[in-house]
């Protein structure tokens, strides 16, 4: 869990990655979802993250372990979201 400096208490990751959500949504402007925040909270190195983004605030989760000999590439599609 992660400590809030000011609120003098512990949060979930989870509530971290919502929380992120909310500021990039309506502090920022931007319209997103919430799969970079829980990924980046969540996500370990070498895993392969699997997330079911239908059932929030506490989505179903897993970190699958990626076999040394497999490598997973992103591509950038240039789409505009």
């Amino acid at each position: 869990a992660s400590e809030c400096l000011n609120l003098d208490h512990s949060i979930s990751n989870t509530e971290l990655a919502l929380l992120c959500q909310y500021v990039e949504n309506h502090i920022v402007g931007s319209s997103c979802g919430f799969m970079d925040q829980m990924t980046c909270a969540h996500g370990y190195a070498h895993n392969l993250f699997s997330l079911l983004c239908q059932h929030t605030p506490n989505p179903p989760f897993h970190n699958f372990l990626l076999p040394a000999n497999i490598q997973l590439f992103g591509i950038d599609s240039g789409v505009k979201r």
